[in-house]
């Protein structure tokens, strides 16, 4: 499917009432979610992250990822990723009730909603329906591709943007970051890869470290400005799971 920038008007033309009017929110059910598997699903979800998100732009990430379009009336309308939860953060543990090792042992069964941007404005409700589907198919999709029950979405947002969406969907403002970033070279699943890097990997995880991890280490850790984190329980036991 290869989309042009009328698109967007189209779609939105074709859910305008007559007689005009406010826009309707489309239902769940006509909402089509896509899984990026093909390259070509993958250029919409880039184009879509670097022309409609307020401030990040498409960036392969080489931990979990699991990305998704989402089509209505055929027409791609929003882009939404989740990916690997962050090593370390001080307000998400306390707020969970982790100590270091419950976190270690537990943390796969969170993700981070790490790219969330809508092509088509204007519409009531659009964004929290869209969290909502993102729960229910990151939930189906985490499980199938990575094996590991998925209990807490978590997600960052950059001042000074306020994370309306969220708020409007009742995720809870945990609190804020330090301003480090911390990074983990992924050896596991690049073991995995059919590539070079995969080969050395399984090789010389060692030497896979050296060539292909950020900062040419295992654990990287840089500067980055503080973001509100907000978190959404899958479901509503999350702690009696996670803090076990």
């Amino acid at each position: 499917m290869i989309f042009c920038a009328d698109g967007v008007e189209e779609a939105r033309q074709a859910i305008q009432p007559e007689g005009g009017g406010s826009i309707p929110t489309p239902a769940l059910h006509n909402l089509h979610w896509v899984e990026c598997q093909s390259p070509a699903e993958t250029a919409i979800f880039r184009e879509t992250i670097n022309r409609f998100h307020s401030y990040m732009e498409y960036r392969d990430t080489c931990n979990r990822r699991i990305n998704w379009n989402v089509y209505y009336n055929g027409e791609p309308i929003a882009a939404l990723g989740v990916n690997s939860a962050l090593l370390a953060l001080a307000c998400r543990d306390n707020w969970v009730g982790w100590d270091s090792q419950t976190r270690r042992a537990k943390l796969n069964s969170v993700a981070n909603n790490y790219r969330f941007a809508v092509r088509l404005k204007g519409v009531p409700n659009l964004g929290s329906r869209l969290l909502r589907g993102l729960r229910f198919n990151a939930a189906k999709a985490w499980k199938r591709k990575y094996g590991d029950e998925l209990l807490l979405i978590e997600t960052l947002v950059k001042p000074p943007w306020e994370g309306k969406v969220y708020k409007a969907d009742n995720w809870q403002c945990v609190g804020m970051t330090k301003g480090y970033s911390f990074s983990k070279a992924p050896v596991k699943l690049w073991q995995k890869e059919h590539s070079e890097r995969g080969r050395l990997a399984r090789e010389n995880p060692k030497a896979a470290i050296e060539k292909y991890a950020v900062g040419r280490k295992h654990y990287a850790v840089s500067r980055s400005e503080p973001k509100a984190v907000f978190m959404f329980p899958v479901v509503s036991n999350f702690r009696d799971v996670l803090c076990r």
